[in-house]
């Protein structure tokens, strides 16, 4: 119930927004960013909130609003939140670093594609240790569109998952001899 209510507040706060950029005028030439820097689990693993790096807290929730500029679109290719930043900047017409490590979203929002080149082949997440997060000192992640592999640097131990056959993470592979190489 308690998450419910959070969903529900914040559905809420965000329509407030977008009525009142409506009022104002504003709707037509805004873009409104809609994000988290975390899922939760909600039970699924037997965990609750952020502390694992399984898809269901990893894939965190991305919505962008700019009626005339965003096709609408459902996009589940790999991006990190870092895209948002030249994403943004090419909205509002500011040059970006050529060099920067993140993609503008821009091109797939606009116009329904990637340039050449531009699909990320992988994404990475961490987390450092806290209250909650204890056994390790730091966790890293790198995911592409069929393996996660998820590192405790220091530790022999790991996870290792192929998403296509297992797309639930269930099955860890990590020492599984066969995939060692």
């Amino acid at each position: 119930r308690y998450y419910a209510s959070n969903v529900t507040m914040i559905d809420h706060q965000v329509g407030q927004l977008l009525e009142a950029l409506k009022h104002r005028g504003y709707l037509d030439n805004t873009i409104v960013i809609f994000c988290s820097d975390h899922a939760d689990a909600l039970g699924e693993h037997g965990h609750i909130q952020k502390w694992t790096m399984y898809d269901c807290v990893t894939r965190v929730p991305l919505v962008i609003h700019a009626p005339k500029r965003v096709k609408q679109a459902r996009c589940n290719d790999l991006v990190q939140l870092m895209d948002l930043a030249p994403t943004i900047l090419e909205f509002a017409g500011v040059s970006y670093p050529s060099n920067w490590e993140a993609r503008s979203l821009a091109p797939v929002l606009t116009q329904g594609r990637w340039p050449e080149g531009a699909l990320r082949e992988f994404v990475y997440a961490e987390l450092g240790r806290d209250h909650i997060q204890s056994t390790s000192e730091f966790v890293v992640m790198r995911r592409d569109t069929r393996w996660k592999i998820v590192i405790y640097p220091g530790d022999d131990q790991g996870e290792l998952y192929d998403l296509e056959m297992d797309p639930g993470e269930t099955d860890n592979l990590w020492n599984d001899p066969a995939l060692r190489k």
